[in-house]
This record gives C-alpha cells, sequence and structure tokens, in this order.
C-alpha cells in the first residue's frame, strides 16, 4: 500500500498496523474499541463485511487477538488517535503461554499447547465456525453431548 499522508490542522493519516484485544462494539455505527494494552485502546471503524470477525475477536476475546491493517489518524506528534479505514482484520489465537520449567510433564497446559498447535495452520473460514463455548451445547433441548445429535 502506497503512503497515504493527510495533513489536517497537524495531524494527518498513514497506513498502521495494530494488534489488540476488542473489548466494546457498536454494530450500529461500524465502530469498536480494540484494547493494545490494559489501558490503551483505539477506535476503529470497520465495514458491515467485517462484521463476523469483529463479532467473533469481542465473544473469543480472551483467547484471540485482531489484527488490523489499514489507514488510521495521527496526531501531530504520532500518537495514533482511531483507526479510520481496516484494509485487512485477521485474528490470532494467544492460547499458548510460556511454558513454566518448573511444571511438571503431563499438565492441563501441555494439552493446551497441544491443541493450539493443532489450530494454528487452520484457515480462517474454518476457525470462525468452532464455537467459542461448547458447553453452550450441553443444555440445548435435543442435543445429545455423547453423540451430537
Amino acid at each position: 500500500m502506497a503512503e497515504q499522508r493527510i495533513d489536517t490542522k497537524g495531524a494527518y493519516q498513514d497506513k498502521v498496523e495494530v494488534t489488540g484485544r476488542v473489548l466494546a462494539v457498536d454494530i450500529p455505527k461500524g465502530q469498536c474499541q480494540l484494547w493494545l494494552d490494559d489501558s490503551t485502546y483505539v477506535p476503529l471503524a470497520f465495514t458491515e463485511k467485517q462484521e463476523p470477525c469483529i463479532a467473533n475477536a469481542l465473544m473469543s476475546r480472551k483467547h484471540r487477538e485482531l489484527t488490523a491493517l489499514g489507514v488510521g489518524e495521527f496526531t501531530p506528534d504520532g500518537v495514533l488517535k482511531r483507526i479510520v479505514r481496516a484494509d485487512q482484520l485477521s485474528l490470532s489465537y494467544d492460547m499458548i503461554k510460556p511454558r513454566d520449567p518448573n511444571a511438571p510433564n503431563g499438565t492441563a497446559h501441555d494439552l493446551m499447547e497441544r491443541i493450539a498447535k493443532r489450530f494454528e495452520n487452520l484457515p480462517e473460514e474454518v476457525l470462525e465456525k468452532i464455537p467459542t463455548d461448547l458447553s453452550m451445547r450441553v443444555n440445548t433441548p435435543g442435543y445429545c453431548s455423547v453423540c451430537g445429535k
């Protein structure tokens, strides 16, 4: 993408790539908050076509991060104020934590590492179909957790 610098009263727009967690969404306005850390967020504008990705990021915010590549608006001193256009959104799993060298083998952590490894190379369209909370199906009338019918 060619660099885009639009100067308005010292503020400017330029290409941006940021990663964070989606913690608030306003679907009708096409806006969400992308939290970069515990105290910093930037507003992000998204399109109707991008809604499923944003909703998925919000529902699974504890285990997934959203990366937005697009155009951001910056203050005159270079601080990102907001993302005015997201040309590309992608989700990544944040399930693998650094292994504690003192932890015994065969822990639940090892199981999560193996599961996350299996998910690494799955296409995004497959990942979006995986329920974020399988326990929701347990109490569904007519659903058997043993045979899946």
